[in-house]
């Protein structure tokens, strides 16, 4: 008999139950079973085996009764030792429950649910093989084309043959019966034209680095353009080679369709793919796929850092600054910390890669926690592209036709289409977007109270915030400079398309946001038809900005730079440099030279200015320099408490209780004012958040068991998020 402990499906229950189980029923850790609790019927993962001689002894020890479970679910283990300890340091350091992480570790079907029924499930071919014959029984003319047609192709799929027809050959065992996993198999809808090619002398070095110091993190710093997926191709080969499993993650869904085409040219059947966008059925065949398969690389989206490979050696983030990386819903990881925590279990090789680091990544590269590695050239030498900030509040740079297309984009947008060549027009808001700005200094109003943009309301002729209700009048003058001409702006990706459709009729135009790339189908024709020129101009948001690689484009514009740079989080500045930078390297990229038009209305700021100057180096110390002033990541860590409650007085009292309870017992930590987040009632609930800043691995501890001692009203709901992607 085996005492078992054993989590159940009920993600608020973050506790640990112990059942038993008889020895014929095989249960190992890392399978589900069914067990009673209480009235109801429960799936549980077992995390825990332990083999037992006296139950009496046992239950004694314990102090209660045992019962055993219903019965076993899956008929071998869906997780390995090693996820279930890489889920439980997910669970310590996120704070979060372990079967929350256990539930997102695992496909549709093989989730610790009841609903697993409901889910796909395995499903198999029959296939009749042929053995061997001996002329022991007299065949009739179609049973001998039957028997030769075995002998020639090996075997039939079941449905091909008809039973009376099989009978005898299988009754005198000159064929047999086999089953075998069906699985969906991924090819590449776009064919490349790939030949493998010789590696830079920066490229090869980079590489030969790695394979002599393995196990460790490096950050390869290079700048667009410079062949950073070649070495990730070039250390795949590698470790493919040493019968090694290969990880290699992307930012966004958009992007795995050119990633595994790469990597599908090269390495065929080998690669996997894994993301949030596949169907249920499709991830549970990949999951389980990976999981049988010895050697394999898969590539896929956050969720794929968790891929059941095998003997793993290498995991590559490729555009590591992206946000992300961070999920928004409990549980609520990054997953270049889970990567770091899965590498230092396994004895893996981490490289993380981008043109434009985070400064959480490069500020530990400079203290020699990752190896920094650079590739400063980009592939054959070809230049970056020419960048000019074009002034919005200059109006020569304007005219009457348009307020949102500047006259020298729109002068490089005609020279580019009667070159056939192709443009980007990059948006930061799909859709529609408001605020107002000073003309003269580039000032754009927001609120007094939180700092939010203040958003244009033109039936009122008011200014009003969407955070906190404050309502203002359209102001007779700036705040900061005094004068008197103002303009609002209210754009996204559907005007700006509407927009240059007026200028440019005959070009043809894609739109690349999340409205327009809702299906597969569509994100890949998007794609395809860029690369293939059936589009001349692709207008998107900034998800177009992170490592796609189009050989033809010759102009990219950035329609306005400006949204976000006033938005208070502590990441403003660096999202904003990240976006413009990535935008820039998307221009002549091949054989020839690109132009990058960056519009503004606020030309001065030092985040545009470095990314124009493609300078990381001055923008990395001057942003650390505030971000230490400030106390804010990477000097800080920060904890998000969210409290929610449909009454908006017990979620403001309670919310001041436990800020005093916090303040009371800081040992070091800062707690802050009650906020009221931007979204601050959706769904008839009410929203406060608290934001807490420590340093060390102590005060972290001091702030769990303080959370944990809490006692919550019963209306009322805390969530936590360690490490949020905002202070806001």
């Amino acid at each position: 008999m085996y005492l078992l402990t054993v989590l159940l499906e009920i993600r608020s229950l973050d506790q640990e139950f112990s059942y038993t189980a008889m020895d014929d029923l095989m249960v190992q850790v890392g399978m589900r079973i069914l067990v009673n609790f209480g009235p109801q019927k429960l799936v549980g993962f077992v995390i825990r085996s332990t083999k037992i001689t006296d139950l009496s002894e046992t239950e004694k020890t314990l102090g209660y009764e045992l019962k055993p479970i219903l019965g076993v679910i899956d008929k071998k283990p869906i997780l390995s030792p090693e996820l279930i300890k890489l889920a439980r340091q997910v669970a310590d350091y996120y704070l979060t429950s372990l079967i929350s992480v256990l539930q997102s570790m695992l496909p549709l079907g093989l989730k610790p649910n009841t609903n697993y029924r409901h889910g796909p499930k395995e499903q198999f071919a029959t296939f009749y093989e042929f053995i061997l014959f001996d002329n022991a029984i007299r065949l009739t003319p179609k049973q001998q084309e039957l028997l030769d047609l075995l002998k020639s192709v090996g075997r039939l799929p079941k449905k091909m043959v008809k039973p009376t027809m099989i009978k005898p050959f299988l009754e005198h065992h000159y064929v047999r019966a086999i089953k075998e996993k069906i699985t969906s198999t991924f090819k590449s809808e776009v064919v490349l034209d790939y030949v493998k090619p010789q590696l830079t002398e920066e490229q090869a070095l980079i590489v030969e680095k790695i394979h002599a110091a393995p196990r460790k993190t490096y950050l390869l710093h290079g700048v667009t353009g410079s062949g950073k997926t070649e070495v990730y191709l070039a250390l795949t080969e590698e470790y493919l080679r040493k019968k090694q499993s290969v990880i290699i993650l992307v930012p966004e869904i958009s992007l795995t369709p050119q990633m595994f085409s790469i990597l599908w040219t090269r390495f065929k059947d080998q690669v996997s793919i894994l993301h949030s966008g596949l169907t249920p059925k499709e991830r549970y065949e990949q999951y389980l796929h990976i999981k049988d398969t010895p050697t394999i690389v898969v590539v896929g989206t956050r969720s794929a850092v968790f891929a059941p490979v095998n003997n793993l050696g290498l995991i590559v983030i490729d555009e590591e600054h992206v946000e992300s990386y961070k999920q928004d819903v409990t549980p609520r990881y990054h997953a270049r910390e889970v990567a770091k925590f899965r590498v230092d279990m396994s004895g893996a090789t981490l490289l993380l890669g981008s043109a434009t680091p985070s400064l959480y990544s490069y500020s530990r590269a400079r203290k020699g926690l990752y190896q920094l590695l650079e590739l400063k050239q980009r592939i054959n030498e070809i230049k970056l592209p020419r960048t000019e900030l074009i002034d919005l509040h200059q109006l020569s740079n304007l005219d009457d036709q348009s307020s949102l297309l500047s006259l020298p984009l729109r002068q490089k947008m005609k020279v580019a289409l009667d070159n056939r060549e192709q443009i980007i027009l990059l948006i930061n808001k799909r859709g529609y977007a408001s605020f107002v700005t000073c003309r003269n200094c580039g000032f754009i109003i927001s609120c007094p109270h939180d700092g939010y943009l203040l958003t244009y309301h033109k039936a009122d002729r008011l200014l009003k915030c969407h955070h906190c209700e404050h309502v203002e009048l359209w102001p007779d003058s700036c705040p900061n400079c005094l004068e008197t001409t103002f303009a609002s702006s209210s754009f996204g990706t559907e005007r700006i398309e509407e927009e240059v459709r007026r200028f440019f009729p005959e070009a043809r135009i894609a739109r690349f946001d999340s409205d327009s790339t809702k299906t597969k189908t569509a994100l890949s024709r998007i794609i395809k038809g860029f690369n293939q020129h059936e589009f001349d101009i692709l207008i998107g948001t900034q998800m177009l900005s992170k490592g796609h690689d189009f050989s033809r484009v010759s102009l990219v514009g950035v329609v306005l730079a400006d949204y976000g740079l006033n938005n208070p989080s502590f990441m403003s500045g660096e999202r904003t440099f990240d976006l413009i930078c990535q935008a820039i390297g998307r221009a002549g990229r091949k054989y020839q030279g690109g132009t990058a038009l960056i519009q503004t209305y606020n030309p001065r700021h030092p985040a545009l200015i470095d990314a124009v100057r493609q300078d990381y180096q001055d923008f990395y110390l001057k942003e650390m320099m505030l971000r230490k002033l400030r106390h804010k990541p990477p000097y800080t860590f920060l904890i998000m408490l969210t409290l929610c409650a449909k009454e908006l007085l017990l979620l403001e009292d309670f919310g001041g209780l436990l800020q005093s309870l916090l303040r009371t017992n800081a040992s070091g930590f800062t707690v802050s004012e009650l906020i009221k987040p931007y979204h601050d009632f959706m769904k008839d609930t009410f929203y406060r958040k608290l934001l807490l800043t420590y340093k060390t691995q102590v005060q972290k501890d001091e702030i769990t068991q303080i959370i944990k001692s809490i006692t919550l009203p019963r209306k009322l709901t805390l969530s936590l998020d360690v490490d949020p992607s905002d202070d806001l």
